[in-house]
């Protein structure tokens, strides 16, 4: 048995990849029951029981009872291999010599972004490398599930530019690692993904000179649009 010791998706029999392909289509954190593992990967139910049980051996899946009734979803290990397979593919297949385009909607932070957007040496660096200083806060943008691929890929297909970490005072402050897009179409700004953050994997933090929703007009909820300019 490879156990909790898997950290490729080769290291995976195919039917058990197959599965989780499968499994994802119902997004990375939705909670299923072994009827729709069945229905999903077109197995008979009992073989359904067997394949989750050699899921969750190999830690690739999270158990839950609700009601009285068996739930389960992909775990951070099996969405791992699941990137890793995708930038894979990618590689060979999407096409970065065109824009990519992420869609979204505007929600609220969690304030880190205008703590950390405040510390003097990131605020050099950002001017150093970017050619601007930021705007104190960053714009928050939870990605619509379909366009999280796109955005693996932007990160292990394009080169960010890297802003360095730094300790102060005995604290280590991490990397932070830019993509240049546009926001709607008319403002230039970067994707930013820190090396330390809380945020979920599918919120995207955007930074420019301006207060990006005063200059727009946006509001939590509000829809809008990356666009990630091709490798030239």
């Amino acid at each position: 048995m490879v156990g909790a010791c898997l950290l490729s998706y080769s290291d995976l029999p195919p039917r058990l990849l197959y599965a989780l392909i499968k499994l994802s289509e119902s997004g990375i954190s939705s909670y299923l029951t072994p009827r729709d593992v069945a229905s999903k990967v077109g197995i008979p139910r009992q073989t359904a029981y067997r394949w989750i049980s050699e899921l969750s051996q190999h830690g690739l899946i999270e158990l839950r009872r609700e009601r009285g009734e068996l739930r389960l979803k992909l775990s951070r290990q099996a969405v791992a291999i699941l990137e890793e397979l995708y930038s894979t593919l990618s590689k060979a297949l999407l096409d970065m010599s065109i824009p990519a385009v992420l869609h979204g909607n505007v929600v609220s932070g969690l304030g880190e972004g205008r703590y950390y957007m405040s510390l003097p040496r990131y605020l050099s660096s950002f001017k150093e490398k970017l050619g601007y200083t930021p705007y104190p806060g960053t714009l928050n943008i939870r990605l619509h599930e379909r366009d999280l691929p796109k955005l693996i890929a932007i990160e292990r297909l394009l080169s960010p530019i890297v802003i360095p970490g730094f300790t102060h005072e005995g604290r280590r402050y991490g990397a932070v690692y830019c993509y240049l897009a546009s926001l709607n179409r008319s403002e230039r700004v970067h994707i930013v993904k820190p090396e330390r953050t809380h945020h979920p994997r599918g919120i995207v933090e955007v930074i420019s000179p301006k207060n990006l929703r005063a200059a727009l007009s946006l509001k939590d909820g509000d829809q809008v649009t990356l666009v990630v300019p091709p490798i030239t």
